[in-house]
């Protein structure tokens, strides 16, 4: 698991992947992750943007406003090298941050790669076994039926996502990444 998340079962969870219509879903270690990002990364021949969803701070909220709420965050443009270089930089804060959801996508194909909470990975596609060859180097199967945390959790037994602490976090990003085009796009109300 990621160091900003537990879960009350880690041992009903395992590695595996399963495809549905448009995406694969997939459990992934937190050993394996960067591997999986920069050989999705090395394959594409197209620009490709970076999203970042954070977590709202409560004091960028309207007065009196309630509920969990999300910023979304786009870079355009982007080619694969400074992709890489991106998670090179960030990696840590990235792929182990427990509150942040962060993934990159191709301008034509389509295609989405998505590190979410609680170590699921969500690629979306016209074809989602595109990304099978890239998980099962890596050595993740298909899975069926994929348990992840949240099919573990429960009212009286719930996972715990964490933002990490240290030099940056992830309330620093947009501003440390702004200079290079990354922009505010939405804040979005969750469920």
């Amino acid at each position: 698991m990621k160091k900003g998340c537990r879960t009350p079962y880690p041992d009903r969870l395992n590695e595996g992947y399963e495809i549905s219509e448009n995406q694969t879903i997939a459990n992934v270690g937190a050993d394996k992750i960067y591997g999986i990002f920069e050989d999705f990364l090395k394959e594409r021949e197209e620009p490709l943007f970076l999203f970042l969803e954070i977590p709202t701070g409560l004091s960028d909220l309207p007065k009196g406003e309630r509920g969990a709420y999300t910023d979304v965050f786009y870079l355009d443009g982007m080619d694969k090298s400074g992709c890489l270089e991106l998670i090179k930089e960030y990696g840590e804060l990235l792929f182990e941050d427990g509150m942040l959801s962060f993934g990159f996508g191709g301008h034509f194909s389509q295609e989405e790669i998505m590190w979410g909470k609680y170590n699921v990975l969500t690629f979306y596609s016209s074809d989602p076994r595109n990304i099978v060859p890239i998980l099962e180097k890596h050595g993740i199967f298909r899975t069926e039926p994929l348990i992840t945390a949240w099919e573990t959790f429960s009212e009286k037994y719930f996972g715990v996502s964490e933002a990490l602490k240290g030099k940056i976090t992830i309330y620093d990003l947009p501003t440390l990444l702004k200079p290079r085009g990354l922009y505010f796009a939405e804040r979005r109300k969750e469920p």
